[in-house]
């Protein structure tokens, strides 16, 4: 997954209403599924470098 950028993600999810079933669709070719456990989460985390307040 080396050559998939942040904005290509951005792109791709601001694109149309998706379901998870259709970003596993796009990456499952690039992963590999044999054994172990897959887990996604969209939480953000603030960083305090971040912060523009």
């Amino acid at each position: 997954m080396e050559d998939l950028s942040h904005d290509s993600v951005n792109r791709f999810l601001l694109r149309e209403r998706y379901e998870p079933k259709d970003l596993f669709d796009e990456l499952s070719s690039q992963i590999n599924l044999i054994g172990g456990t897959l887990s996604g989460d969209d939480t953000v985390i603030d960083k305090p470098h971040s912060d523009t307040a």
